[in-house]
């Protein structure tokens, strides 16, 4: 016997239309998460949507294609540095969960977050945060990504410099070869 494959859709990102009956592509929403500041704004979560313009004229179009929508996407910006202490919505209270200036003590990996400050529908997340910083595997998986990116951070270091050099070393040629190009000296 066949039945229907309940996960079909959902790799593909469809959803059934229940006013027309006809699969259509769910949006896609990205969302971009920022351990630095934007230059010019300081809002903690920006919101980018997206607008349809004639391109000769410039005029903006009124009416939103859905073959132009399953293409394109809405953006989030969060900014977490900017993340306030006094929150404008809830949104800006789940982020705060992530708010670098709680680091801990003991490693930068870590957050303190305190629980009873949040309110109850936010729990959980911090529960399954918190499961997670306990697995022995994924702290030994964050030191080695340290290890990796220290590694990899002193190797740019080290080409920086030889690369600077290099440019040293040409420069002093053509330096050189101009020199006795003016004496009348063949090389």
């Amino acid at each position: 016997m066949k039945v229907a494959n309940p996960l079909y859709d959902v790799v593909f990102n469809i959803h059934l239309d229940e006013k027309t009956g006809k699969k259509k592509a769910l949006p896609i929403i990205s969302i971009y998460i920022l351990g630095h500041n934007l230059q010019h704004n300081d809002s903690p979560v920006i919101h980018v949507k997206r607008a349809y313009y004639d391109h000769a004229t410039k005029e903006k179009l009124p009416q939103k294609e859905e073959f132009i929508e399953s293409l394109t996407h809405d953006s989030y910006i969060i900014q977490v540095r900017r993340l306030r202490k006094k929150h404008r919505n809830k949104l800006e209270t789940l982020l705060s969960i992530f708010d670098q200036s709680n680091t801990s003590k003991e490693s930068k990996h870590f957050l303190d977050v305190l629980e009873s400050s949040f309110p109850d529908e936010f729990k959980a997340v911090i529960r399954r945060l918190h499961k997670a910083s306990a697995s022995k595997e994924l702290c030994d998986d964050m030191e080695m990504e340290d290890e990796i990116l220290e590694e990899l951070a002193t190797q740019e270091r080290l080409i920086a410099y030889e690369r600077a050099e290099r440019r040293k070393a040409e420069a002093e040629k053509d330096r050189l070869e101009k020199l006795l190009k003016q004496a009348g000296i063949a090389f």
